[in-house]
């Protein structure tokens, strides 16, 4: 099947000069970046690829952005780019504007304790929950991108993948780092540092695994009814994962022909890996420091200026990859780094439950045919803050949803009006409440239909 895929204008990425500062909780901190280059667009839908025979208690496919566009409310865009090992060659952009290719490797960590992978207003009854006391295998990885064949070379995906299993005391795998000036907010902005071997030009992770994904003919013409390509490896010789670690994994495309300036890529062999944005460029739903995830699930890639950075040069991100949400904008009031831009690689992980595992709740359905009460995040919130609980209606209508302390007391009532069907969000303000544990009650008709709770901190 032929597909024709449109990419808009890019901007070769600018950083400033910033450095990697130890902090007082043992943890790397680093600055945003001003985000100096617009993304590509895709003008090709979204179709994420269904897995449903293998959505079980007992293994699942996880994929971080797919859900998180379930959370928005399926306000994600796709944003696309060149994946090329190097600047040595030109890509040729939208509107006859040349430029050299800026990102040679993406990388992606798997935190699948995330709780938008166990809320039932996201997930389907049923499916496997991987808590923080679970161990896990990962059986499977597989990348969704758009393969552009022009010539007879055999070309090759390079996938690399290694798991943080590192024994206490020792070096981390996955060291973390946040972001200047706000290590107070807990998680609100900590990322798993993914380490970039510059001699190599690939992940520098210790213990990781390499596959091979040959891209020739058949491959090209061997693609999803949505025009996706698609690359699945059975990830043998991978360690088991125990309980509290997570999956790393980086793809690079190895081109088998030669190539100068002089050339273009669009006469060679191509990839394009695409990925999906929560809330566009910025400046969305949510700005730090409120919108608060408190998990390490993210996507990087390696740009132009890292990749041929030398230590004696070192701009703050040598032997790093960039975490996509370092990409701050300004906001309205001309505040750099107060947007976020989080985005996704289309990269999803079979795993399979070795022991301690869950499944999604059956009881919110059982309970009500009207409504699906969300888990309110972040949780624990901050006093002074707010909440999101989202609600999942069957069928819409009318709801209140009512915040009662530990000794039975109502402290507010966050909805009392009409809600849509389909997923629904509901802001609770903390900026009255002490600290302690609140819950919330989904009440229909004077009847609570289900009831869940949160933690507010200082």
């Amino acid at each position: 099947m032929k597909k024709i895929t449109t990419f808009l204008s890019v901007a070769v990425l600018a950083m400033g000069s910033f450095s990697f500062a130890q902090s007082a909780a043992n943890k790397q901190q680093v600055p945003f970046v001003t985000n100096g280059a617009r993304k590509m667009d895709v003008s090709k839908p979204y179709q994420p690829v269904k897995h449903a025979s293998s959505q079980g208690a007992n293994d699942r496919w996880y994929n971080y952005g797919a859900v998180m566009d379930i959370v928005s409310g399926g306000a994600g865009s796709l944003a696309g780019n060149f994946l090329f090992p190097d600047s040595n060659i030109t890509a040729e952009f939208s509107g006859n504007t040349f430029g050299s290719p800026w990102v040679h490797n993406i990388a992606d960590v798997l935190d699948p304790t995330s709780q938008f992978f166990s809320d039932p207003a996201y997930n389907n009854a049923g499916e496997m929950i991987v808590s923080k006391t679970s161990s896990y295998a990962l059986d499977s990885l597989e990348f969704q991108f758009v393969y552009t064949r022009n010539i007879s070379s055999v070309d090759t995906l390079l996938i690399e993948v290694a798991v943080n299993n590192t024994t206490s005391g020792a070096t981390p795998q996955l060291p973390t780092y946040y972001f200047t000036g706000l290590s107070s907010l807990a998680d609100t902005v900590f990322f798993k540092d993914v380490a970039y071997n510059h001699t190599t030009y690939s992940m520098g992770v210790a213990g990781k695994a390499q596959y091979k994904v040959v891209l020739d003919s058949a491959f090209a013409a061997d693609t999803t009814a949505g025009g996706w390509h698609l690359a699945t490896v059975a990830t043998t010789g991978l360690s088991n994962i125990s309980a509290g670690r997570l999956v790393v994994s980086a793809i690079k495309f190895i081109p088998g022909y030669s190539y100068s300036l002089s050339d273009t890529l669009q006469s060679k062999n191509r990839v394009n890996f695409v990925s999906l944005e929560e809330n566009g460029d910025g400046g969305g739903n949510g700005t730090f420091p409120i919108y608060v995830k408190r998990d390490f699930n993210a996507s990087y890639i390696m740009t132009t200026d890292v990749r041929y950075d030398t230590p004696a040069n070192n701009t703050g991100w040598y032997g790093s990859m960039l975490p996509s949400f370092a990409y701050m904008g300004s906001n309205s009031s001309g505040q750099t780094g107060a947007e976020y831009a989080f985005e996704h690689h289309l990269i999803s992980y079979k795993l399979r439950c070795l022991s301690g595992c869950d499944i999604v709740s059956t009881n919110e359905i059982e309970k009500s045919e009207s409504a699906i009460l969300g888990l309110a995040y972040p949780n624990p919130a901050v006093a002074g803050g707010e909440v999101v609980i989202p609600v999942n209606s069957i069928d819409g209508g009318s709801f209140a949803l009512e915040v009662y302390n530990t000794v039975g007391q109502k402290v507010t009532t966050a909805a009392s009006s009409n809600v849509n069907k389909g997923l629904n969000y509901v802001t609770v303000s903390t900026k009255n409440l002490e600290n302690g544990i609140y819950f919330y009650s989904l009440v229909k008709d004077g009847k609570t239909l289900s009831t869940k709770r949160f933690n507010v901190v200082k």
